[in-house]
């Protein structure tokens, strides 16, 4: 055989066994780059899903309000919880945790939290009512009597003679006691996740942020974005 030939076979023989070698190593790196996009547009979708959730329960929120009512005869002001349930449905086993000086003379057994002297209430928080069991689309109003059995009364959606007005200032009233103060609130949405949002205060944990925090996912695509453990207790 010709010594060219000989040249030639060789170096096809060895493109043969190179092509040979490469094809295994091109379909692993291929199934890999194939993975780590998978991986990637999964937390996208668990992201954007997220982010989905968050801008519902967003739409749940409680504030302090000072309303004032009149009738015929008489006018007059109380303070006020006002829970707003904008979010896409009913949200269910709703409670907050509040700080009042009024409520050390009432009937409700105070709270205490894990390095803070502060004594807390939970609304409801009657008897073993510890949460109201649902809470549909509208605005709610939770009034509050220290003498009566139940403390709290039953949400109401705001009737007609009564207007609700944010308390836009922090202060003492003049007789220098606290006003009510709304810490966190805590309920399930409707698919079955749990929030709890914890309000900027003087009275909140100094080892607790405050925001929006999800606490409980039944889709396992939302367990990584779940907090460990709420202010609320259960």
């Amino acid at each position: 055989m010709p010594i060219i030939d000989i040249i030639n076979l060789i170096i096809n023989s060895t493109t043969a066994i190179a092509t040979v070698v490469a094809i295994p190593a091109t379909i692993v790196y291929s199934a890999r780059q194939t993975r780590r996009t998978f991986a990637k547009d999964d937390e996208r979708r668990s992201y954007d899903l997220y982010q989905t959730m968050l801008k519902q329960a967003s739409r749940v929120d409680v504030w302090e309000s000072k309303t004032s009512w009149k009738d015929k005869q008489k006018e007059g002001s109380d303070e006020h919880l006002i829970i707003t349930n904008h979010s896409e449905g009913t949200i269910r086993q709703v409670s907050i945790l509040v700080h009042w000086d009024l409520l050390k003379n009432s009937h409700l057994r105070p709270i205490k939290l894990t390095n803070n002297t502060i004594n807390y209430y939970r609304v409801p928080g009657f008897g073993h009512h510890h949460a109201w069991r649902t809470l549909p689309t509208a605005d709610w109003i939770i009034s509050m009597d220290p003498d009566s059995r139940f403390t709290w009364s039953l949400p109401t959606i705001c009737p007609g003679n009564i207007f609700e007005s944010p308390r836009f200032l922090d202060k003492n009233d003049p007789q220098d006691r606290c006003r009510l103060n709304a810490v966190a609130i805590k309920f399930t949405d409707v698919y079955g996740n749990i929030w709890e949002r914890l309000f900027e205060s003087e009275y909140l944990p100094k080892d607790h942020a405050a925001g929006l925090h999800l606490l409980y996912s039944p889709d396992d695509r939302l367990a990584e974005f779940c907090k460990p453990k709420g202010i609320i207790p259960e």
